[in-house]
């Protein structure tokens, strides 16, 4: 049997008993109060990782890649955004069957799930565009190999706008920006000695002070100081 199992939310943890998780993926479910907390916990471990996801869909013929990014709080305190993780898609590529029979199967199924999209979004073959990739991202439907986007994940939410979040309001991880230190400049005081910048100058030099101590006495009475 297949290794790719999947399960909803309150059945998600049954599956550590076909699954060991190498990465910690699935996270203890002692420690999660409520299922919220187990799928809040489970994307906090996957934004930690930072891990693209390679997506296959051999029913279309494509792949593409997604990853879980979280927003930044400065955002979520200035400017009220609530969403904490968002899901990028990009990447695409068509991976087709060596089939022509299953290639030209899926080409079609690509291309009517295509049409239906833009169908729905009311856009003809003559649109423009900003306008198709518009109602693909609001689908989150990937159609062109240079194609990227950014979904939120609107139902895992901050409970306050307009605040810098606090661990202390929620039962499950959040994610929180890198603490940026900036040391502080020590203010130290230069002591500069005049003889030592004289000898190292050579652009206006210092003449040397006059130490000749007859320069006050008159020449015909030098020869008569003992």
């Amino acid at each position: 049997m297949s290794n790719n199992r999947h399960a909803c939310i309150i059945h998600h943890k049954n599956l550590v008993l076909y699954f060991l998780s190498k990465d910690n993926k699935i996270p203890d479910v002692s420690n999660c109060k409520t299922f919220k907390d187990f799928h809040a916990t489970r994307l906090y471990n996957r934004w930690a990782k930072k891990k693209k996801y390679q997506n296959f869909s051999n029913r279309l013929g494509i792949s593409f890649t997604t990853s879980y990014h979280a927003y930044n709080t400065n955002v979520v305190a200035t400017k009220g955004l609530d969403f904490i993780y968002c899901k990028k898609y990009g990447n695409l590529q068509f991976i087709p069957s060596s089939s022509p029979k299953v290639k030209k199967r899926q080409e079609a199924r690509f291309n009517a799930l295509v049409r239906h999209t833009f169908h729905n979004a009311k856009l003809d073959d003559n649109a423009q565009t900003n306008d198709k990739l518009r109602a693909a991202r609001h689908h989150k439907l990937l159609f062109q190999e240079n194609q990227r986007f950014t979904a939120p994940i609107r139902h895992l939410r901050y409970k306050k706008k307009f605040i810098e979040p606090s661990q202390g309001y929620y039962t499950f991880p959040i994610p929180f920006p890198e603490s940026k230190t900036v040391s502080v400049p020590v203010i130290a005081e230069t002591i500069c000695n005049i003889s030592s910048v004289a000898s190292t100058s050579n652009d206006n030099p210092i003449p040397p002070a006059n130490t000749d101590n007859w320069e006050n006495v008159p020449e015909h009475y030098i020869p008569l100081i003992p």
